[in-house]
């Protein structure tokens, strides 16, 4: 199916307010008064720097490392377009804390998960979840900040602290939410991208601890085939924002409906590496598949199984691991699914598989050409 992009009537505006920063805050939860507290002030307010110096050198990510410095990312979209949100959330959320997340341990990897197509329910879901309280914190209370009626939420494990945690430690990484912002893409569909910036303290091979800028973007970019694709305008644009010189390594991942030639060269476009492909994915087989085989409704009939779920990275990062989740999970209660069935819908919690992928903090090294005389 295809949709030829149009300008809606308030083009003007939105030419004006796309591409600028926006930041807002985000939230952990105080275990001495049992609520929810935002940590910066609420927007709008201009997108603060991260405040220290850079290494201001290039990467190489084929270096023998010793993979110590991992962060674990889980990106998974919601369907926002399916009823009983607070059911599948719920669902979701079980499968990510019983068989996904590892222990919290001084050992394990930090972890960050990227939700789109997020609804008020959902993200109400979320934010009463206990695990979620006790490990994460999270980019939005409510759906403020959405520009549409489902978007983008961000989980930043903080660890486990009295009071309101503000950072994650282990034996080799400290992690800091430093900023968090968003920026909207010129879309039919009034999608953004959600960033999270991150000063991650890790422990170097002479066992120096140096620290790092992190910047993390979770997307929905457009949905839809067109005869003038916008996914590469809007790719574009959020790689700017990861080639920033501050940042050490950007990620870029979400929902990337991929379904045309022009998305197939995106990544390589603007120079991100995608991490199915560097681990050895191939395109076009079932096995990369995230979206097709959990029909929630008839709209999945009119198209064909396709690799929409990705994760993009630059910088200094290297791919370590790459694994599908969330495939044949299904709500739970018998009076669930059966009201579910009465609406002629499937018992999945989401149409998409989600993904998961360890991602390694690497050594910056100066990359210099050899002249010859």
């Amino acid at each position: 199916m295809t949709s030829d992009f149009y300008l809606p009537s308030n083009f003007p505006f939105m030419l004006d307010a796309c591409f600028k920063p926006r930041t807002h805050p985000w939230h952990v939860f105080d275990k001495d008064t049992q609520e929810w507290k935002s940590v910066r002030p609420p927007w709008p307010a201009a997108v603060p720097q991260i405040q220290y110096e850079p290494t201001k050198t290039r990467v190489i990510d084929d270096l023998p490392e010793k993979e110590y410095n991992v962060l674990r990312l889980i990106t998974w979209s919601i369907d926002a377009f399916v009823p009983f949100t607070r059911e599948r959330v719920d669902a979701a959320l079980d499968h990510l804390n019983k068989f996904v997340l590892p222990p919290y341990t001084k050992d394990s990897p930090p972890v960050i998960i990227m939700f789109q197509e997020m609804v008020e329910a959902g993200i109400e879901q979320v934010r009463k979840t206990k695990w979620v309280q006790e490990r994460f914190a999270i980019t939005n209370f409510d759906t403020r900040g959405f520009d549409a009626p489902y978007g983008t939420l961000t989980l930043i494990q903080v660890g486990e602290a009295p009071g309101a945690a503000k950072e994650f430690k282990h034996d080799m990484m400290t992690l800091r939410i430093a900023n968090v912002f968003r920026v909207r893409w010129l879309s039919k569909f009034w999608r953004d991208g959600l960033f999270v910036d991150i000063e991650a303290t890790v422990t170097g091979k002479n066992g120096c601890k140096e620290t790092k800028a992190l910047r993390i973007c979770n997307t929905h970019l457009d949905s839809l085939s067109s005869a003038h694709p916008i996914r590469p305008q809007q790719v574009a644009k959020a790689t700017s924002y990861l080639e920033e010189e501050i940042i050490h390594g950007g990620v870029l991942a979400g929902d990337m409906n991929a379904i045309q030639a022009s998305d197939d060269r995106i990544a390589e476009d603007n120079k991100l590496k995608d991490a199915y492909l560097v681990l050895g994915g191939e395109e076009g087989v079932v096995e990369g598949c995230t979206w097709g085989y959990q029909r929630t409704s008839d709209k999945h009939e009119y198209f064909r199984p396709e690799r929409l779920d990705k994760v993009f990275y630059r910088g200094g990062f290297v791919a370590r691991a790459l694994t599908r989740i969330g495939m044949g999970v299904v709500v739970e209660g018998e009076e669930t699914k059966a009201r579910m069935m009465a609406r002629g819908l499937g018992f999945w919690v989401t149409d998409h598989y989600g993904l998961m992928a360890d991602l390694e903090i690497v050594e910056v090294v100066e990359v210099k050409e050899k002249k010859e005389n």
